[in-house]
């Protein structure tokens, strides 16, 4: 295992790594540096390989299967500009938290700001928005291949989803030995996962939490407020909202997979008027990550909660879209609600107040605008574009083609 490999072997064994940490599913851009690592995948036998003219949209693809498996799938190019093409799903994979490997194929290192083809600086290219960047030496040991490839496929799993970067310069022959048999040198090691688990909830960190949450706000009961950003289907998380919203308002944003959850018509209502300042919570909990919804938003940022508790299972970063300065609990997300409804059903006429306002905000706009629609003269105001395509649409019948 320490010593340097031929570019076939190094290749074949590439593929070798990739197999056994399940990263078998690629999506694949033409040129000439990468087809060496592509045919080693061929010759392995078992990748799933999706071909793409464009790098921008084999890197979407890409992302859109890891999207689906909630498993890392890869993407692969050659060398030069066609690398920057996939910088738009690397970023959308570092913000939505999707699992993506890329592999960049490159020329030799001396090649590079000497005006020879497609050389440009590759390494670290995605830097500001990949969780991991590394390169394989040009002759490498079988352990530095094995140990690259792994800590890549768990850099995009742990300690929360994103994209990881291996880049691979070539040296020419880069064809060489294509017809020998596939060189079926076996890792020192299987691939683990390394997986840390977050603490687990118990009912002294939740009262400890609840206890913070009365003296921020400085009342008896606290009003709590939970919202749910941009995440991935998860039934359990949403029978624990189902639970949740009982007792507390539950706003699911429409990229969070739990849209059918909690309060419904929530966002339609503030796409009409913005909810008084009486609404504000105390508490706020988030789960998940970015809000679509603007109008909640600017509400919750002119609108600051006393205490906001944002709930993942895995320690990353987290942003702050409200201005609020988040504390960051590391639990699972779907133990911190039930552990909640159990212990503490919050101010539950606040909920009542929440549901009353969104069906006194949510029913003249619709009319209003439709009146607007089927006037001879143009509208006089205008609320948003989502309200006039919802009013559209409602006009539609079923023998309408739009």
């Amino acid at each position: 295992m320490s010593s340097t490999l031929p570019i076939r072997s190094y290749l074949d064994f590439l593929a070798t790594c990739l197999a056994e940490a399940g990263v078998t599913r690629f999506a694949v851009s033409p040129g000439s540096r990468n087809a060496p690592i592509v045919a080693s995948m061929l010759r392995h036998g078992g990748f799933e390989l999706h071909s793409f003219p464009d790098e921008r949209a084999a890197a979407y693809a890409a992302l859109g299967m890891a999207q689906s498996q909630q498993f890392p799938c890869g993407v692969i190019c050659t060398s030069g500009t066609a690398a920057l093409n996939f910088y738009p799903a690397v970023a959308e994979s570092y913000y939505q938290r999707t699992p993506l490997l890329v592999l960049t194929a490159d020329r030799p290192k001396e090649l590079i700001d000497q005006w020879d083809g497609q050389t440009i600086h590759q390494f670290e290219i995605f830097q500001s928005h990949c969780k991991f960047n590394a390169e394989i030496p040009e002759t490498p040991t079988a352990l530095e291949v094995e140990q690259t490839v792994y800590a890549a496929v768990n850099a995009t799993l742990y300690p929360s989803l994103g994209p990881a970067h291996i880049n691979i310069p070539l040296k020419d022959p880069i064809y060489e030995g294509l017809e020998a048999p596939f060189h079926d040198l076996q890792p020192s090691k299987p691939w683990l996962l390394n997986h840390p688990n977050p603490e687990p909830i118990s009912i002294s960190i939740l009262q400890e939490v609840i206890e913070l949450a009365k003296k921020s706000a400085g009342v008896d009961v606290p009003k709590i407020m939970v919202i749910v950003g941009q995440h991935r289907p998860h039934p359990e998380l949403s029978l624990a909202l189902n639970q949740a919203s009982q007792y507390f308002p539950v706003l699911t944003d429409i990229a969070s997979h739990q849209h059918a959850w909690g309060l419904q018509h929530w966002d339609w209502a503030m796409l009409n008027q913005e909810p008084n300042a009486a609404l504000k919570p105390d508490w706020l909990i988030s789960i998940g990550t970015a809000m679509i919804s603007k109008p909640l938003k600017q509400w919750l940022k002119k609108n600051k909660p006393s205490l906001h508790t944002h709930i993942s299972s895995s320690e990353d970063w987290i942003g702050d879209p409200f201005e609020t300065q988040p504390i960051s609990l590391v639990h699972y997300e779907t133990d911190f609600i039930h552990g909640l409804c159990s212990i503490f059903q919050g101010d539950e006429s606040y909920l009542t107040q929440w549901q009353s306002w969104i069906s006194e905000a949510q029913d003249p706009a619709l009319a209003k605008l439709q009146t607007n629609l089927t006037s001879v003269q143009p509208p006089t105001n205008f609320v948003t574009e989502f309200t006039w395509v919802k009013a559209l649409l409602k006009q539609l019948n079923s023998n309408t083609i739009l």
